[in-house]
């Protein structure tokens, strides 16, 4: 698959580095690993990743976004690219759109 970052995403991926969070940062280098590897996003869903980092798929109004788990409070947003609605065996290209920091904070 292919993966394009946005730069909402790289901005919020700055935030991580100047932070010092080399954890959160090296979970999203496993994901993008497997997203390199995966040839549809089925494929990256059936991997063991989806269950180790919580990826799932929105649900309502935010069901074309998927989110993986970082950290108790950090969330990695990403989004297929094409147009909606998409099965998961046509998606080979996600987006990185945002790292939500604010996630069960108040």
């Amino acid at each position: 698959m292919k993966l394009t970052e946005t730069s909402k995403y790289k901005r919020s991926y700055k935030k991580l580095v100047n932070k010092h969070l080399n954890k959160e940062l090296g979970i999203i280098d496993i994901i993008k690993n497997q997203i390199y590897l995966s040839k549809s996003m089925d494929d990256f869903m059936k991997s063991s990743v989806k269950y180790k980092f919580n990826i799932e798929q929105k649900k309502g109004d935010l069901k074309e976004f998927f989110t993986a788990r970082l950290n108790g409070h950090t969330r990695l947003i990403m989004r297929p690219c094409g147009d909606y609605p998409y099965n998961l065996i046509e998606i080979v290209e996600i987006e990185f759109m945002d790292i939500n920091e604010k996630h069960y904070k108040e």
